[in-house]
Order: structure tokens, then C-alpha cells, then sequence
């Protein structure tokens, strides 16, 4: 049984540039046995064999099997007929949900994402004010902390 791993390497060094005997030396040199390299590598080099498919028969006889399979028809026996098809039933029953209650959910949800996304902008605000102070005060703040390791 061929190391996938060996395969894959041998594959990618190959599809890489590299030659298959560098690949190889590689190989053996990261602690792959010698054996299991050989084997990948003539695998590697045997063409992959390619099945013929098979001839397409003409277009008549191709019809003239379908027709002969065509599975037989049992004639429908006067006495047995379908069961009448009932439409399904449904019961409609009164809302519990007041419209007062459902304007109120509606209100709150919009409330809540919207207290979310003011705060995600003044988080968002706050730290491109520290962006720019850091960029404008980088000098002072480089002498800060190079007085601190001292």
C-alpha cells in the first residue's frame, strides 16, 4: 500500500518544477523509508489507465430496447376506484395577540438594534480619536514610554 502523503508530496514537487529525484532525496531525507518512496514514485510514473467507453449503439436501437422494456399495464378493474379526495380541513381560531401588543413589539425591537448601532459608532469614534492622537503625539508618547523602561 503507496503513503498518500509520499504520493501528495512527489505530486506537488512535481507540479512545482522541482525533479522527482530531488523530491525523493527529500523525502527520504525528512525519515520516510526508502521503500515507501520507490513504490510512490513508480506509481507516480506508470501512465494512469484510461477506460474505453463503450461504443453508443444507433438511435433505433436504442428506442427499440426502450420499447420492449416498457412494463405492462394492468387494466383497472371496474370495482376498485380511487377514494374521493378530501380537501384538507382548517380551523381558523381568534388571534390572542392584540394590535396594541404587536405595535409595542414592533417599537421595541427597532429600539433595541438601533441603541446597538449608536454604540458600536461611539465606540467607533472614540477609537479613531485615539488613532489621530496617537499619530499626532507619537514622539511625546515614544519619550514617555522610552522614560518608563529607564
Amino acid at each position: 500500500m503507496v503513503n498518500n502523503e509520499i504520493l501528495g508530496a512527489l505530486r506537488s514537487a512535481i507540479s512545482r518544477g522541482h525533479a522527482i529525484e530531488a523530491a525523493m532525496q527529500t523525502l527520504i531525507n525528512s525519515g520516510y523509508p526508502m521503500h515507501e518512496v520507490q513504490e510512490a514514485m513508480k506509481i507516480m510514473q506508470t501512465p494512469p489507465q484510461v477506460q474505453q467507453p463503450e461504443p453508443k449503439k444507433p438511435f433505433r436501437q436504442r428506442i427499440k430496447q426502450i420499447v420492449k422494456r416498457k412494463p405492462k399495464q394492468e387494466p383497472l378493474s371496474p370495482q376498485t376506484s380511487p377514494p374521493p379526495v378530501q380537501p384538507p380541513q382548517t380551523t381558523l381560531q381568534p388571534s390572542k395577540i392584540t394590535q396594541k401588543e404587536t405595535l409595542q413589539e414592533k417599537m421595541q425591537k427597532p429600539r433595541k438594534g438601533k441603541l446597538f448601532v449608536i454604540f458600536l459608532i461611539l465606540i467607533l469614534v472614540l477609537l479613531f480619536g485615539l488613532l489621530i492622537t496617537t499619530l499626532i503625539f507619537k514622539e511625546k508618547i515614544a519619550e514617555i514610554i522610552v522614560g518608563l523602561t529607564s
